[in-house]
């Protein structure tokens, strides 16, 4: 090989070589510390082994400090202020191993553009002592990203819109907003207390759900004796809305109660579950046209909450949440049954043992009681009386297995409805048409 022709191949090694080492060096890497040059991924930070001890963020003129108290991470200074402990460590995760979706500058004399000279800035320091620090820009106009850059770092990179969002929480947005935790799908009591002197609990039923969605819950206070509820009206009606309720904005050195009508609530809606958990939420005075004030117990601060959620609990209809039906027992959980009427009394007696039925001392085939019976049955409570009652008309009473009766009068009320008296209490209507079907049964069997 002649002299010539070595010396071209070694300028074009060299020029290869150059290259390769100028893309290199221009590559954007980031913070790569400690990075494993195996694993896959565009990262600007990289830290497996990364354990938080301490967690500054300074976001909206505000800067605070958070640092591990036991297990659980507080703000320093601020101690008694509880935060989302999941949503903390979730932010660290993303920092500490934070990959980009693309590079958009390499130089940060845009950054002004980018949101990120006021941006959401985060630093965190390891317990070995190194330090990760970010800054969070704007959101991209197309929603799928954010612009962020880091300290030592002249490139602006975009990352994925889900982990912008975790990372430019400020520290008001990772603060525990919810009232003190009761599991209410094994709640013991709701009760709730208005200041017009209204007071009403709902309870698991002793006696079990009547069928599924009915009767596992009962209503007490409210009427005259304890009813069932009907699950679905409960959740929509109350449940939903008290499980909605969390803080909107915080007074964390509230003035005296009295000025935001605490002092005397509006409501309180008391709650406990059968680990002891309990909670106490005050309503009062309203804030602005979509919150209300409110004090949660074992919180040191005052707070708004959404008036629609209060609104839904306060205006809830409680007629609209129970069973509607007189009779929930089977024909079977009897042993008498007696309907009077114009002067007249049927009187069935039902065999608790050979389930045999008679009338008036004459035995009835099971199939023609059990359709007097179904008429029975479909009695309902169709409104609620709102006026004035007069004489009795009918009278149905049944005898259970266990002794106890159970009586329901029908009073005159108009031409469509009788009021009903129950067992003493006269609060619901039922149509007349209802009780003309069982005396038509009735009529069918002489």
């Amino acid at each position: 090989m002649s002299s010539q022709k070595r010396n071209v191949i070694i300028g074009v090694i060299a020029i290869a070589v150059c290259v390769g080492i100028y893309a290199v060096i221009n590559i954007p890497k980031g913070n790569t510390a400690d990075k494993n040059t195996d694993v896959e991924g565009s990262y600007i930070s990289y830290h497996p082994q990364f354990k938080a001890a301490q967690l500054t963020i300074e976001s909206e003129g505000e800067k605070n400090t958070l640092v591990k108290q036991g297990v659980n991470w507080v703000i320093q200074g601020k101690e008694n202020i509880g935060l989302v402990q999941l949503s903390i460590d979730q932010l660290i995760a993303y920092a500490k191993n934070l990959e980009y979706t693309e590079v958009l500058t390499d130089n940060l004399d845009s950054s002004e553009e980018f949101g990120l000279n006021d941006g959401n800035h985060i630093s965190i320091t390891g317990d070995d002592g190194t330090i990760i620090d970010i800054t969070v820009g704007d959101k991209t106009v197309d929603g799928t990203g954010y612009y962020v850059v880091t300290q030592g770092d002249e490139h602006i990179y975009l990352v994925e819109a889900e982990v912008g969002s975790v990372l430019k929480k400020s520290t008001k947005d990772l603060r525990d907003r919810h009232p003190h935790y009761v599991d209410y799908d094994n709640s013991t009591y709701v009760k709730i207390e208005k200041s017009n002197g209204i007071k009403y609990s709902i309870e698991p039923n002793p006696s079990g759900a009547l069928t599924e969605g009915y009767g596992e819950y009962i209503l007490t206070g409210a009427y005259a004796h304890p009813l069932p509820i009907i699950t679905e009206e409960l959740t929509k009606n109350i449940g939903e809305p008290l499980y909605n309720i969390t803080a909107v904005e915080f007074i964390d050195e509230p003035q005296d109660l009295a000025v935001y009508g605490l002092e005397k609530p509006q409501m309180i809606i008391s709650s406990a579950d059968v680990n002891k958990n309990e909670c106490v939420i005050q309503i009062g005075n309203q804030a602005t046209p979509t919150t209300v004030y409110a004090k949660f117990s074992n919180k040191d601060y005052v707070c708004t909450v959404s008036k629609d959620n209060i609104d839904k609990i306060d205006n809830a209809k409680l007629f609209d949440i129970i069973d509607k039906d007189f009779v929930t027992e089977e024909a079977t959980d009897f042993t008498e049954i007696k309907v009077m009427a114009k002067e007249t009394e049927t009187a069935f007696v039902i065999d608790a043992v050979t389930k045999e039925v008679s009338l008036n001392g004459k035995n009835v085939p099971m199939v023609d009681f059990s359709e007097v019976y179904k008429q029975i049955s479909a009695l309902t409570a169709d409104g609620e009386v709102m006026g004035e009652y007069g004489d009795e008309e009918a009278v149905i009473s049944f005898t259970k297995l266990d002794g106890t009766t159970k009586t329901l009068r029908f009073l005159s009320y108009d031409d469509n409805y009788y009021a009903v008296e129950v067992d003493g209490a006269t609060e619901f209507l039922t149509g007349k048409k209802a009780i003309e079907l069982v005396m038509y049964a009735l009529d069918s069997l002489k």
